[in-house]
């Protein structure tokens, strides 16, 4: 059985400024899966939050720095348009623009990177939790719309799988019900063998 757990309030490291503010964590109670029979999921929760947490700071730092530069912009370019044509901010206006672009550019970088290390640590987790009949894995996805191909979304698909000890008590319960099945059948053949059974006894001892 195959089911996808989502991550909710991932970091779109093309698109910053649209992130929420809501914390980049799993989905601890999904509704496509039931995870009462899950021993190890409050743990593996935990460890993918915990692996999760740089990434979530991130994300807030590269929405601040995304919604600063486009201010930063407009401001500039009214900045433009209201001083007159010789004024030395439009003469030297790419020594105001170059430091911001390199800093915007910067903190992309380092998002993208922090991304890639949090999905890391994920997958390690999912390998180093996927035991007594539960794997979980790592995959990812376009995210849609107009974000370019490289522009992932994250989630862990679950597989519970049969355990031996399940295994092991369905052979028990089929053995059981094979020697039912041998003792009922036993019990009924036994008055018809009687009743067809030829007499012990000859012709010749009868006229004795």
């Amino acid at each position: 059985e195959m089911s996808r757990v989502e991550i909710p309030g991932q970091l779109n490291a093309d698109y910053p400024w649209f992130s929420n503010r809501q914390p980049i964590l799993i989905e601890r109670n999904p509704s496509s899966i039931s995870t009462t029979g899950i021993s190890n999921w409050n743990q593996f929760c935990d460890s993918v939050d915990e692996a999760l947490v740089p990434l979530t700071k991130r994300k807030f730092l590269a929405k601040i720095a995304s919604v600063l530069l486009y201010v930063y912009i407009v401001l500039f370019v009214v900045t433009l348009v209201v001083l007159p044509f010789d004024s030395a901010v439009k003469k030297y206006s790419a020594a105001f623009v170059w430091p911001v672009v390199v800093v915007h550019f910067y903190v992309y970088c380092v998002s993208r990177k922090k991304l890639a290390a949090s999905m890391k640590k994920v997958k390690e987790v999912c390998s180093q939790y996927s035991a007594s009949g539960v794997i979980y894995t790592l995959q990812s996805e376009h995210w849609g719309g107009c974000n370019k191909p490289h522009v992932k979304r994250y989630y862990i698909d679950v597989e519970i799988m049969n355990g031996p000890s399940q295994n092991i008590a369905t052979d028990v319960e089929e053995q059981q019900n094979q020697i039912e099945d041998i003792t009922v059948s036993n019990y009924f053949s036994t008055p018809a063998e009687t009743e067809t059974s030829p007499p012990t006894t000859s012709l010749a001892d009868m006229l004795k």
